[in-house]
């Protein structure tokens, strides 16, 4: 999909955004360096209970660390998206929400952070985002969201 303007966010929320990526990175590196000492401290040998129940404890602490800043990131784009969305600076709310499109649709639960795009796009006349958003929130999100999107 085509986006025509350049749209980037403040750098306020840029620093917030890679402040806490930055956080993330450092929790992941730190459970990888417990992983790779309690394997050299154990020593222990390949079908170890014990060894596998910890590998195991350590692969879902890992992905929960991954999860929790993946949230973060997305609540923090989320907040400055619905202020900016209150100030009427739209290409501020597009700046915020377009990693939404794609991938990250899945922190989009009820539709929200489509809507608020949408919005954003018909006032900058972004007409293949606004095609693409409220497509998206009829197909995959019914509720509040999806309903006030097909006004739009």
């Amino acid at each position: 999909m085509k986006i025509n303007g350049k749209y980037e966010l403040s750098r306020e929320v840029e620093l917030k955004l890679r402040n806490t990526v930055l956080k993330g990175i450092g929790a992941v590196v730190v459970i990888f360096a417990l992983i790779i000492v309690s394997a050299f401290i154990s020593q222990s040998k390949t079908g170890d209970t014990i060894a596998t129940i910890l590998d195991m404890i350590y692969m879902l602490l890992l992905l929960a660390t991954i999860q929790t800043y993946s949230r973060a990131t997305a609540q923090i784009r989320m907040e400055h998206a619905r202020q900016a969305h209150k100030l009427h600076q739209y290409e501020q709310v597009i700046a915020a929400l377009k990693p939404f499109v794609g991938r990250q649709s899945r922190f989009d639960i009820k539709g929200e952070a489509h809507y608020l795009l949408a919005y954003a796009a018909k006032q900058r006349k972004e007409d293949e985002l606004l095609a693409y958003c409220k497509t998206f929130l009829v197909r995959f999100r019914k509720g509040e969201w999806a309903k006030k999107a097909t006004r739009l």
